[in-house]
């Protein structure tokens, strides 16, 4: 009950005094609150969800469940690590994903794939993220940096680093 109660004051945007786990299964806009502690956003696959507000607060991040959150604004103000395991974060702008660092979750049993997608039409992107693509089960090969075709400089000028034996770098571009 108290993580239907969290989803529906997050779907309308309000700040929540509960812990914060947040479940879509429908595509929209919606607004994550001040992250203080460890929340989840799990995103039913096939959904799209943005977020239009910047991401704010010190807490660990983690986006699951085979969906996309978009996030659309910078955020300089989020110094907390991003964690995302099958699921995608698709980023429109530079910070969008604040100051921590950001882990892709390798394969998994469960199968599914891990990603930042960059997708800034024309405008440029610049992370400063340290980016950890994490072997679970000694593969690292469904963990994506995933780079929309577009006119537009993506840079990234934090480490990417890969934990693990096992592991395949993959860029894939589609017409937009």
């Amino acid at each position: 009950m108290k993580a239907q109660i969290v989803a529906a004051v997050a779907a309308f945007g309000i700040a929540s005094a509960f812990a914060a786990d947040w479940s879509y299964t429908a595509s929209g806009d919606i607004q994550i609150p001040e992250i203080t502690e460890a929340s989840t956003v799990t995103i039913a696959s096939g959904v799209t969800v943005t977020n239009t507000t910047a991401l704010v607060g010190t807490g660990l991040l983690t986006v699951k469940g085979g969906g996309t959150l978009y996030l659309t604004q910078p955020s300089p103000n989020f110094s907390g690590d991003v964690y995302i395991g099958k699921a995608t974060v698709a980023v429109t702008a530079s910070d969008a994903l604040g100051k921590g660092a950001v882990t892709i979750q390798g394969k998994t049993s469960a199968g599914g794939t891990s990603r930042i997608m960059f997708d800034n039409g024309s405008s440029a992107i610049e992370l400063a993220n340290d980016i950890t693509i994490e072997s679970t089960g000694g593969s690292a090969a469904n963990a994506q940096l995933y780079f929309v075709k577009n006119s537009a400089v993506v840079t990234v000028s934090g480490d990417i680093r890969a934990d693990g034996t096992d592991f395949t770098f993959r860029t894939a571009f589609r017409a937009t």
